[in-house]
């Protein structure tokens, strides 16, 4: 299994520049194996719904300084060495998986409560809210997918899509998006691992990757 230098190594193979230029989107598309290490944790960000999160968190048309790659170029390629074959979706990672939702509270509700705790208007939170009911609105059909960003991890995910704060009273969006997990589970908030132990780990999940490696060690390191 590749870590984020060894693909940021291969970035710079193929896109020119340093690996250092490369290394902040491949740690953030394994942020994940951090809380999980079986080949599961790439159920977080290793499918469509994370390119479109790497894109927004590090620009839509970014290329990165020193190189000539778009940030989907990088995502892309890091996919590719991850899944030589095909890469899966959201769908193929949380069809199989057991972990329990519940029915979604709605935006005009969460937007309500917030309101209700911070003060302000609807609109000022409506991002967190937003981000955090993306996935359930995208895969209606795969309840378990909301783990994403009803979780832990998805707290974190919701900073670096949001922002540290919303609305003109500065109100921390993670806050914001706590409030709305309770609200949403039971007044819990799923942590990483337990979204991740409800899959089944499967052989696709680790067998297609490309041997970077060894590869890689034959070459000398740009520095």
């Amino acid at each position: 299994m590749a870590n984020p230098q060894v693909h940021a190594r291969s970035s710079a193979r193929k896109f020119g520049g340093r690996w250092q230029e490369f290394i902040e989107v491949h740690s953030f598309m394994d942020s994940s194996k951090l809380h999980f290490a079986k080949a599961t944790h790439r159920a977080l960000l290793h499918h469509e719904f994370g390119v479109e999160l790497a894109v927004e968190i590090f620009g839509d048309c970014g290329r990165l300084p020193g190189t000539l790659a778009a940030i989907n170029d990088i995502v892309q390629q890091h996919l590719s060495e991850d899944f030589s074959k095909v890469t899966p979706t959201v769908t193929d990672w949380f069809s199989e998986s057991t972990f329990e939702t519940k029915p979604a509270i709605g935006l005009a509700a969460a937007c309500a409560e917030s309101v209700r705790h911070f003060g302000g208007s609807p609109e000022d939170y409506l991002p967190v809210h937003e981000f955090l009911d993306s996935i359930e609105a995208r895969y209606p059909d795969v309840p378990a997918a909301w783990g994403i960003t009803h979780s832990t991890f998805g707290l974190g995910l919701c900073e670096l899509v949001v922002g540290w704060t919303v609305g003109p009273r500065e109100v921390p969006s993670r806050t914001v998006a706590e409030k709305h997990i309770l609200l949403q589970c039971g007044g819990v908030i799923p942590s990483t691992y337990e979204v991740l132990d409800a899959i089944p780990v499967r052989p696709w999940m680790y067998n297609q990757a490309t041997a970077l490696s060894k590869e890689l060690d034959k070459e000398p390191v740009t520095v």
